[in-house]
C-alpha cells in the first residue's frame, strides 16, 4: 500500500478548482462593472449602431464561439470612432485567456509583493525594513518576528514608507 503524504485528495482538488473559477468569475464581474461605470462617465462611449456591431465585431469572434457584449466596444472604440474587433473584452480575458496562459492557483502568490525580492532577485528593490504577509511579520532577511520587534524596528527609523503588499 502506497501512502500519499501532502497530496490533495479529490475533494480538495475539486474545491480548489471551484474556488479558482469563482475567483476569475469575480474578476470578470468586477471588469464588467468597471466598464459600465466608465461608459457612464463618457456618456455611453462610441454608440455605434447594433447593425454595425453585428457586421464588424461578431463575425470576427464567431469563429472562436464567443459573442462579446457591445458595451466593451463602445468603451474601447470611443476615441477611434469605429469598431475594431481585435480588442479583447476584459471579462473574456479573465475567464478564457488568463487561465489558458497562467496557473490560476498561483495568482494570489504573485499578487503578494512581499516575496518579489525572492522571485525576482536580479531586479532593483528598495531597502526593506519589515514585511507583513498573512498577518505574519518578517524582518528584512525574511525571518519571522513578533509584533513588538516589528514596532521597535519602525521606531528606530527616522523616516519610512508603508505600502500595501497586495
Amino acid at each position: 500500500m502506497q501512502i500519499k503524504i501532502n497530496r490533495a485528495g479529490r475533494w480538495e482538488k475539486f474545491c480548489r478548482s471551484v474556488y479558482q473559477k469563482v475567483d476569475l468569475f469575480a474578476e470578470a464581474r468586477k471588469a464588467r462593472n468597471s466598464c459600465r461605470r466608465q461608459l457612464e462617465t463618457i456618456k455611453g462611449g462610441y454608440r455605434g449602431s447594433n447593425h454595425l456591431f453585428r457586421s464588424q465585431v461578431l463575425p470576427f469572434w464567431k469563429k472562436y464561439g464567443i459573442k462579446p457584449k457591445k458595451m466593451w466596444y463602445d468603451l474601447y472604440c470611443f476615441k477611434d470612432e469605429g469598431y475594431d474587433p481585435r480588442y479583447i473584452p476584459e471579462d473574456l480575458y479573465w475567464q478564457k485567456i488568463y487561465p489558458a496562459f497562467n496557473k490560476p492557483g498561483f495568482r494570489h502568490a504573485y499578487t503578494d509583493k512581499c516575496f518579489y525580492n525572492q522571485l525576482f532577485p536580479y531586479l532593483k528593490h528598495p531597502r526593506i525594513i519589515l514585511r507583513n504577509s498573512n498577518n505574519c511579520f518578517f524582518d528584512s532577511s525574511g525571518n519571522i518576528i513578533s509584533f513588538d520587534l516589528a514596532k521597535s524596528l519602525l521606531e528606530s527609523e527616522q523616516r519610512f514608507v508603508i505600502k500595501p503588499a497586495i
